[in-house]
């Protein structure tokens, strides 16, 4: 990267002079349009383009057609890819790249219109055809063949802007189909469709082992060997968490770190557009910024593009960690699950190197497979990893379908979403996520923020009032679309019986109050249980048949047995809402302290006698200890930044002091019943609290008439 200018300019094909490139260099660009040496040596069949032809012998090999308007053939065999008016970026590139192995290739037209002329003369289409050629070998290299008929096709009816824009733009495939030739028996090896087949295997390990060479690599060893060893690279590289910022060498680093990124965007190629880095342009003041960016095949280039934007204004970036997700490790489609698909990894912005191995250790692990991704599932896990993070910033794929939408209730922090790949129409799923959670919407040239939207009765929406925006409902793989979670009541099935003829939908199930010597194993079985009520039951353990289902939100165990909190119950890790009063429980395990979505817990009525420090805490809104046998204030609430209503009544505390020792955001303190002598006012008591309720306590007249007069907006129980 060097000295070069940064800004959305550089988002398209870097340019170098010949003079100034690399052997390295001149590899990698060969590489990212036209794959491997090794393999392209073995093809007869000439290119049609390379990175060092002129454009005038490029044009020369494609001829020039001119019709009024050029109407699109809708038989089977053409597939047209559109890019849209003036633009190189191909989209909707899966209607050729899910029928590619199945056809052969006989014709590519590339159309677009005669429009604007200056002067009598129009020669915009030399520029626009190579950087649409460059994008089509990108999405594809087998493209790039000179015994392929290629076409440049202009509209001439070209009137105006408005006029112009109802036109196609795009690219034109026209094929037929692909006659298989009878294989030997256990010749060829049978992919899955997470498994890239042995060309494309061998491809990105020679790709990645450049840009993370091995001294000591000398001879070719088999494929498996060579991605073990280049993985266990990769994977020390990444595992480095120092960082840059301030060292004597940060200059040096950074400018290695500009340099590895600029052979990686080589290899693999920019998006046509530059979204993220104008999104990130527009908003200096983000701070403290957890990226969390989709890592699959068609999205490398926006990820790349935020590191490329934070490596360019290194000294006031906010961004300062990474979460990268690739829809699960190459996790077999059937064995995906909302919330632990999985395929999520983290690294520090401020290290160039190990961030640049950490994506190259995630394309090694897995690419995506089915369509529809697992953003929400990675945005949970940066909440729990970075919990003071200022800003999330999503960086998502506009046309992929979001699998886990139920986890959308969790997302508690506001979202900054960044929709790539949108040109006419933004996923209205990614509308959603960023209406739910109080966040914002960012395309290339707009953001919404605090929207207003008008609704019909499907939930579709509307209208969005002064935007620039339209949005659609994706169609996902499953037949459905996808949409916003309501916050209405779950159907309660009352018997286990009942529940497992809709197993497969099942979302609550009440067992209170039937005797129990254990746990219903086919619990297990209800795929969709997302509350569970076994009240009363005489239960006095918990086993691993209740942990088979990850996705509980609500569970109650009020009046049993329990002694205990166990550690198994950090597995249901979305937990929402925890009661468990009027048990025997004295112990809470430590590991409970995962439970980092946890809003609300009730352990009155149990022999606790102190909390432990390893405690839910992060966002903790509810919690209800009376009656606990507490003889001293939780030194855990200090920590509980969202809690706003806490019952201690029914406890021993003697002494009770206000001031910055509770929580910053309690509105509701309930100390009825407690036996406290005094209750001191030491520092600020929060600007937040509303109710004060001492019913009970043996104060006098007098000290709570001081305590109303001390704080004059809330309200003292008794009056």
């Amino acid at each position: 990267m060097g000295s070069r200018n940064f800004g959305p300019s550089h988002m398209r094909m870097p340019r170098m002079p010949e003079a100034r490139c690399t052997g390295m260099q001149r590899v990698l660009v060969a590489l990212a349009f036209s794959g491997l040496a090794p393999f392209l040596f073995a093809q007869p069949v000439p290119q049609l383009w390379t990175p060092d032809m002129p454009i005038d012998a490029l044009m020369n090999k494609v001829p020039t057609s001119e019709v009024p308007i050029y109407l699109p053939d809708t038989s089977e065999h053409h597939t047209y890819l559109p890019n849209g008016f003036r633009k190189a970026t191909i989209l909707e590139q899966d209607r050729w790249l899910l029928i590619r192995d199945e056809v052969d290739v006989e014709r590519v037209r590339i159309i677009f219109s005669k429009y604007p002329t200056r002067n009598g003369v129009f020669d915009g289409h030399y520029w626009l055809t190579r950087d649409r050629l460059i994008e089509l070998f990108r999405m594809d290299p087998e493209l790039n063949r000179e015994d392929i008929a290629w076409e440049v096709v202009l509209h001439t009816d070209c009137r105006n802007d408005r006029q112009v824009a109802t036109l196609f733009h795009g690219i034109e495939i026209t094929h037929r189909p692909r006659v298989h030739q009878a294989l030997v028996h256990d010749s060829v090896k049978s992919a899955t469709p997470q498994e890239p087949n042995a060309v494309q295997r061998e491809m990105l390990v020679e790709r990645l082992a450049l840009l993370a060479p091995e001294p000591s690599a000398t001879d070719p060893a088999p494929i498996d060997d060579r991605q073990a060893r280049l993985m266990q690279r990769l994977d020390s590289l990444a595992a480095d968490t120092s960082t840059l910022r301030g060292s004597p060498d940060q200059d040096r680093l950074l400018a290695a770190g500009r340099e590895q990124l600029t052979r990686f965007t080589m290899a693999f190629g920019m998006p046509g557009d530059s979204v993220v880095w104008k999104v990130l342009d527009r908003h200096p003041a983000w701070k403290q910024v957890v990226v969390v960016a989709d890592w699959t095949g068609s999205m490398y280039g926006y990820g790349a593009q935020a590191l490329d934007w934070h490596t360019a204004h290194f000294d006031r970036s906010g961004l300062v960690w990474f979460t990268l997700f690739n829809d699960g490790n190459a996790t077999p489609d059937h064995r995906k699950k909302v919330g632990s698909t999985g395929g999520l990894y983290d690294g520090k912005a401020d290290n160039i190197k190990g961030l640049m191995a950490l994506y190259q250790l995630v394309m090694m692990k897995g690419s995506g497979g089915d369509g529809p991704e697992n953003p929400l599932e990675a945005v949970l896990h940066a909440m729990e990893r970075y919990p003071d993070a200022g800003e999330i910033v999503l960086i998502a794929d506009n046309n992929a379908c979001v699998r886990d939408m139920e986890l959308l209730e969790l997302v508690d922090v506001p979202l900054r979403v960044v929709v790539c790949g949108a040109t006419h129409q933004v996923n209205e799923q990614l509308l959603n996520i960023a209406l739910a959670t109080n966040g914002s919407l960012h395309t290339m040239e707009e953001d919404l923020h605090n929207a207003q939207v008008e609704r019909n009765k499907r939930g579709d929406v509307v209208r969005l009032p002064d935007l620039n925006m339209k949005f659609a409902k994706p169609v996902c793989e499953d037949g459905g679309v996808g949409h916003i979670t309501g916050g209405g009541m779950l159907t309660r099935y009352g018997s286990l019986e009942q529940a497992l003829k809709e197993r497969r939908t099942a979302e609550a199930l009440d067992i209170s109050d039937e005797p129990l010597q254990r746990l219903p194993r086919a619990i297990g079985k209800l795929e969709a249980l997302k509350a569970l009520s076994m009240n009363r039951t005489g239960l006095a353990t918990l086993d691993g048949r209740l942990l088979k289902n990850d996705h509980l939100r609500v569970l109650e165990m009020d009046g049993n047995d329990f002694t205990e909190l166990p550690a198994e119950l950090a597995a249901q890790r979305f937990l929402v809402r925890l009661n468990a009063r009027d048990n025997r429980i004295a112990h809470i395990a430590p590991q409970l302290a995962n439970l980092q979505f946890l809003k609300e817990l009730d352990l009155s009525d149990n022999p606790l006698g102190e909390l432990p420090d390893a405690f839910p805490s992060t966002r903790m809104e509810v919690l209800k200890l009376a009656n606990t046998g507490l003889t001293r204030w939780p030194a855990v609430l200090k920590r509980m930044r969202r809690l706003k209503h806490l019952d201690l009544s029914g406890n021993t505390l003697d002494v009770v002091t206000l001031g910055p020792g509770l929580p910053r955001n309690i509105e509701v303190l309930d100390l009825a019943s407690c036996t406290i002598a005094e209750v001191k006012l030491n520092g600020d008591v929060p600007a937040t609290l509303r109710v004060l309720d001492l019913t009970g306590v043996p104060l006098s007249p007098e000290a709570l008439t001081r305590l109303r007069t001390a704080l004059p907006k809330v309200k003292v129980l008794p009056q």
